[in-house]
This record gives structure tokens, sequence and C-alpha cells, in this order.
């Protein structure tokens, strides 16, 4: 005699709650697999049961069970249903983090950060696309459904890259440190602005260039430098009658007395210090330094180079908090100049 199949095991929703009910299905999954109600191989209800059951749409059942999927607490069986596939489930969350590049100072703080906010009830996949647009584009497409979250640093200038976010499901992605507007956009954003705020940092610290006679800004073209960078630094210059030049890269022989020198790379910070030395110049009294984003060897180098940065390890924080919490936000994270020997 063949065995009964057996009966789906209900899932609770609750119409009068205000935790979506997606969220609501999930949980309820959950706690019964926690208290043994659910076992593995249970079935649970179908698709359409749930939806006719609890006067659901399809997309908000298939979030849930896609989300079960991806915490490895559910499986789907091709013809027959969804079923319990554990015994234990966690309650980390499974995170996807791509970073632009991993191998910088200020990149190991924001690590430092998510770790510190999130790092015991979250479990986090690193990658960086090194602002090549087919190694981002096939990186999320290839990952798209297999985390429960998505934290993205993206770049500018890329129509792919804006396409590929749009694919998204808006409620699962948080952009980081770059904002950028692509058709349907709905999601979290942690950013920082190379514009306005530049140029209110540059503006509270005024008079600390009124002894300098000429700005230099060594601004590189390429993807990874926003442009507002020199917008700013231009409406700056302006405004207190300070001559600008800018350069994509540091002609050390063009170096004069009197000139600050705003460094976006590292390696033009490095070969502009080896120029002073040579010359037997001091960094802040004959030539002003200036290097964005700060690492914790900016702290030390020349007795301390001055940096425009926000904090990266705030940023960190709030990027963990927000793969817990799952809110619509849209954080601006501050620049700030922080002044040291060389200015």
């Amino acid at each position: 005699m063949a065995a009964k199949m057996k009966k789906a095991a209900p899932v609770m929703v609750d119409a009068h709650s205000a935790e979506p009910k997606y969220r609501q299905i999930v949980e309820n999954v959950l706690r019964g697999i926690e208290s043994g109600a659910l076992a593995k191989g249970d079935a649970l209800p179908s698709i359409t049961e749930l939806c006719r059951r609890h006067a659901l749409s399809r997309d908000t059942v298939v979030k849930a069970y896609d989300a079960l999927e991806a915490r490895g607490a559910v499986e789907a069986r091709h013809g027959r249903g969804f079923y319990v596939a554990t015994n234990r489930v966690t309650r980390r969350v499974r995170v996807f983090v791509m970073f632009d590049v991993l191998s910088n100072g200020f990149k190991e703080r924001v690590y430092k950060g998510l770790l510190e906010a999130a790092g015991d009830r979250a479990d986090f996949d690193f990658y960086s696309h090194n602002f090549n647009e087919d190694l981002f584009c096939h990186t999320l497409e290839e990952q798209r459904g297999k985390y429960e979250y998505y934290v993205v640093m993206p770049f500018l200038g890329s129509r792919r890259v804006a396409e590929c976010l749009a694919a998204f499901d808006q409620d699962k992605l948080l952009l980081l440190d770059i904002d950028l507007d692509f058709p349907g956009k709905a999601c979290a954003v942690i950013r920082q602005d190379h514009d306005a705020e530049l140029e209110r940092v540059l503006e509270a610290a005024a008079e600390r260039f009124a002894r300098y006679k000429r700005f230099e800004l060594v601004f590189p073209e390429s993807v990874d430098n926003p442009p507002g960078i020199k917008d700013a630094c231009r409406r700056f210059c302006r405004k207190h009658g300070l001559p600008l030049a800018v350069s994509g890269q540091l002609d050390t022989k063009s170096v004069r007395k009197g000139t600050v020198c705003l460094v976006i790379r590292d390696t033009d910070l490095v070969a502009l210090v080896k120029e002073l030395h040579a010359r037997g110049w001091q960094a802040g009294r004959d030539v002003g330094i200036l290097s964005y984003n700060d690492t914790p060897l900016k702290e030390i180098a020349e007795g301390g180079v001055t940096v425009l940065s926000v904090d990266f390890l705030e940023q960190g924080r709030k990027a963990g908090r927000q793969v817990l919490t799952r809110g619509k936000v849209n954080i601006l994270e501050p620049t700030r100049l922080v002044l040291r020997k060389t200015l």
C-alpha cells in the first residue's frame, strides 16, 4: 500500500501586523524549524495555496520562499513544491558584499565597521569589481538570488552597471559609498558626496588656505574618481581668488613654494613627499599637502597628513546595522577635513 503524502505544514500570516508579509512567512517557517514543529522533509504550502489563504500577491510568497532558500532552510523540488531542507537553522543573515577594491586602508576600515555592527548576526562573502564593468555585472548576475542581502559599491559612468542594479530586488540592495541613479531605483543608500560636501569642508578651513598663493589639484581622469571633486575645488578657488591648476598626474618639477596640493592617489602623495625631501622643503611650511581618503598610515606619515575624508569605520558600522534592519534609508556620511601637520 502506497504511503500517504504528509499534509503541508501551516504557515501563518497576520494581516493586521506592521511587519511585511514576506518577512512574516520567513520568520514563521524559521521559528517552526527551531521549535521542532517543522522537520526536514516536511512539505510547505504551495505558492498558490498561501496566496489564496492569506490574500497575498504571488510576488510576496515567492520573495519569502526565495529568502528561505537563500538561508538553506527550504528547498524547491521540481514539480512537487517546497520542503523543509534542514532540522537546524541559523539566524545569521547571508550577505553579499562587493567593494570596488579590497586592498587599501580605508576599505579595511569599512570592512571592520561591518563586522563590528553585524559580525555576530551575519555571514559576509566579499567580492571586488576593480572598476571593471564586465566583472561587476557578471559577478552580480551570477550571485543574484543566492543571498538575503546585497551591499554594493557601484561606480559612475556605466549604463550596464545601472541596468544590472535595476534588475535587483530593491528591498535586498544597499548602495554603499557611491550613489547611482537607475530606472526603478528604490534601494537603501549610504553615501558620501564628493561635491557640495567637499566644498563645505574647504570653506570651513578657508583661513588655512589664505597663506598659500596657488592651489594644485592632481586628479587622474578615471571612473574611480568622481568629477564632483574638480567642480568643488573650482568653486572654492574662484570664490577666494586662489589660482587653480588641475593636472592628471603630479609633475614634481613644477612644484613651487607657496602651493597647496590636493592629491587623490597615494602614489602621487608619495612622489610629492619624496620631492620635498629631496629639496629640503617642509610640508605645511613650504608646500601644503592634502590627501583624499584617510588611512592609518596618513595619521603618522610626515607627522600626519591632512586629509579630506568620510569616517569609513562609521560608514561600515551603518552598513552593518542596515544589513540587520533593512529599512529604506538614504544616509549622507559627512566629509571631514582632518587637519594635521601638512597643512
